[in-house]
C-alpha cells in the first residue's frame, strides 16, 4: 500500500514541448521537377536565369522560400547508345545538361 501511495503522489515534470520550434520544410517547383527543401541545404536543378537571389512559392504551404545561386556548370555526360542487331549500326552520343547549384536561405 505504501508503494502505490508513493507513485501517485510522485510527480514528474513533462518537457516543454512549445519551446521546441520544428524545421521548416518546403516543396518547391522548377524545371518541371518537386524539391523538398528546407533552409541552409544545397541542391542542383536545371539551368536558372543568372540573378544572385531566386525567389519561389512552396507548394504545400504557401512558404516564400529565397534562394541564392552558387555556381552553374555542365553535370556529367550521359552516353546514348544506339544499337541495331544483324545490321551493324551503331550510334555513340553524349549530352551534358547545364546545372545550376543553389542554397536556400530563407522559408517564410
Amino acid at each position: 500500500m505504501e508503494k502505490k501511495e508513493a507513485i501517485k503522489e510522485k510527480k514528474v515534470e513533462l518537457p516543454v514541448v512549445s519551446k521546441i520550434v520544428p524545421e521548416k520544410i518546403a516543396v518547391i517547383k522548377t524545371g518541371g521537377k518537386q524539391y523538398l527543401v528546407k533552409e541552409g541545404i544545397e541542391l542542383k536543378v536545371e539551368l536558372l536565369k543568372d540573378q544572385k537571389i531566386l525567389n519561389f512559392d512552396d507548394i504545400l504551404n504557401g512558404y516564400k522560400v529565397s534562394a541564392e545561386i552558387i555556381e552553374t556548370k555542365k553535370s556529367d555526360k550521359v552516353i546514348v547508345f544506339k544499337y541495331k542487331n544483324k545490321t551493324g549500326r551503331r550510334k555513340n552520343k553524349g549530352h551534358r545538361q547545364i546545372m545550376t547549384k543553389i542554397k536556400i536561405t530563407k522559408i517564410a
